[in-house]
């Protein structure tokens, strides 16, 4: 399994990069892991989402929140 450094080059005067992504029902990154070394905010804005984070997994429901460290 490989594990991957994601890199964010995030300008000075704006330090965010903002995403709206839609997940098929199902997705799934398989075996690919990766990190980075800055916060990562999720909101689920319709459906239920899995992250696992450190061998623990935890569900994001629609209109819920995740912070990532």
């Amino acid at each position: 399994m490989d594990i991957k450094y994601d890199l964010f080059d995030l300008p000075y005067d704006f330090p965010f990069a903002l995403c709206d992504m839609y997940l098929p029902p199902y997705h799934s990154m398989g075996d690919e892991l990766h990190w980075h070394d800055c916060f990562e905010i999720s909101y689920a804005k319709d459906g239920v989402g899995y992250y696992e984070v450190n061998q623990k997994t935890y569900t994001l429901n629609k209109g819920e929140l995740i912070v990532i460290n």
